[in-house]
């Protein structure tokens, strides 16, 4: 898990480095790992005061052992969780030149009841700078987990002020952040909350089971298929499948998706002009709901998507509510997985298309 995040958190900050007008910046960083192989480089930041320590520490007992009893796993996890927490952040305030008292913003990835609140009174960290780690609003989702309390931090973050984000797993990962004036006009195309306001609850636990791989069904021979990626493709067409580009023709303006080598309205075999579609408006053209199709959350909804901007595409459709959709219902795109390769560990994502409520 950490060793992804790690990547995530990197990712994140070159693209604020690279950026002008930033709307935060970093501090402070620091690493502590307990599992895993060493490796060089890690996190280097030009121009900041920023500070990278990875240590290497030895436990005779984890909490995942399969010998130990439950209740012995979850104290030594939470004893685990606190005390690298503890550390990592100790030595970044006592680095850094900061204490508690003047973080405005606490962001602990940790879902383990009252571990954050623990860990701000131990810092003397004011009680309401403690951000909602946001268990019961979409439970642990792992390595996106400190980015999306980070994205709920920035929502109401004013300049100036000071955010700590905590990542744990087999190990600890402290960034310190502060804001700047840019934040002031900083918009977002799709706010935290608002995405945690649209969720839908799953009131069957059977597919939670089969969801989560805990509930192995059989699902007959339709599901027999090789769901392989042909990753050469993916790499060739990745601004396509990864951001939802599709292309503009110069010269009948018309919008298509995928970005084919001809236009399909006037037949032009003039280089497309790349045209993103994930933000666009759409609504319901034609749809239909197929119980044959293998589908691991039956049935499953296809049909046509027609854009604002004249754009039309076959899509898979989700998150339906039979009794509310219809033709001309207005629709958005999300990001989700599009089929599971389970012989080769590998997850295939695309754009489907859910109702815009």
């Amino acid at each position: 898990m950490f060793k992804r995040i790690a990547v995530t958190l990197h990712n994140l900050i070159a693209k604020l480095l690279n950026e002008d007008g930033l709307a935060v910046r970093v501090r402070h960083a620091i690493e502590s790992r307990r599992h895993g192989e060493a490796k060089g480089g890690g996190l280097k930041l030009a121009a900041l005061s920023t500070v990278l320590r990875v240590e290497w520490m030895a436990r005779e007992i984890h909490p995942w052992e399969q010998n130990s009893w439950q209740d012995q796993k979850d104290r030594l996890f939470t004893e685990q969780c606190l005390e690298d927490t503890l550390a990592v952040i100790e030595r970044l305030f006592k680095e850094s030149g900061i204490a508690g008292e003047a973080i405005d913003h606490f962001c602990m990835a940790a879902t383990i009841s009252g571990a954050a609140a623990a860990v701000a009174k131990r810092l003397k960290i004011k009680p309401e700078a403690v951000i909602d780690n946001l268990a019961a609003r979409c439970g642990d989702t792992g390595a996106a987990h400190p980015l999306i309390m980070l994205a709920v931090a920035l929502e109401k973050a004013a300049p100036g002020e000071k955010i700590l984000l905590i990542g744990f797993g087999a190990g600890c990962d402290a960034l310190l952040l502060e804001t700047t004036d840019a934040i002031r006009d900083y918009k977002s195309g799709s706010s935290a909350s608002a995405a945690l306001a649209r969720s839908v609850t799953e009131k069957s636990y059977t597919k939670l089971l089969s969801f989560s791989d805990e509930l192995d069904l059989d699902w007959g021979m339709r599901s027999e298929t090789d769901a392989k990626t042909a990753l050469t493709q993916l790499y060739r067409a990745q601004d396509q499948v990864i951001g939802f580009v599709g292309g503009q023709c110069g010269e009948c303006s018309a919008i298509q998706f995928p970005r084919l080598a001809a236009c399909v309205n006037c037949g032009s075999i003039e280089p497309l002009t790349p045209y993103p579609l994930a933000d666009q408006l759409a609504k319901v053209a034609t749809f239909t709901a197929d119980w044959l199709m293998f589908y691991p959350a039956p049935p499953l909804y296809v049909g046509l998507v027609q854009f604002d901007n004249g754009a039309r595409v076959l899509m898979e459709m989700v998150d339906v509510d039979p009794a509310q959709f219809d033709v001309g219902s207005p629709l958005r795109m999300v990001f989700r997985i599009k089929e599971k390769d389970s012989r080769r560990h590998y997850n295939r994502y695309f754009w489907k298309a859910v109702p815009a409520v």
